[in-house]
């Protein structure tokens, strides 16, 4: 059977955790910049759903360019245009025809080995 977007669609943790993550990947532009975003805990709300609230991790790898930061809201700037973009994305992955908000509660980051940063003035 074929979900509708009518129909109460109950979806994993896991499918909603990697929904979350390719929406980030996409609209964020973390592919080739050496980012990585992984959804570490997501908690929905309403009947259906009308919130996803997202903790997660941003990963910074080796590149061949220091990064400016650790800060994830720098890298992904998950706001304004781009939040409302996300969204979209998240509610037609889902199927469903009424507006779904994505809270990013806390994105720590997670820095790997040989990864970069660029000296802060002192």
């Amino acid at each position: 059977m074929t979900p509708r977007s009518n129909q109460r669609v109950k979806r994993s943790k896991a499918e909603l955790k990697r929904l979350v993550d390719g929406v980030i990947r996409e609209h964020c532009e973390t592919d080739g910049r050496g980012l990585t975003f992984l959804t570490e805990e997501i908690e929905t709300h309403g009947h259906p759903v009308h919130t996803l609230r997202v903790w997660g991790a941003l990963h910074f790898f080796a590149r061949d360019e220091p990064y400016c930061c650790m800060e994830p809201g720098c890298h992904l700037w998950p706001f304004e245009d781009r939040l409302a973009r996300m969204e979209t994305a998240l509610r037609r992955a889902m199927r469903f025809e009424h507006r779904v908000a994505l809270e990013l509660v806390s994105i720590r980051s997670q820095v790997h080995q040989a990864a970069a940063f660029r000296e802060v003035p002192a």
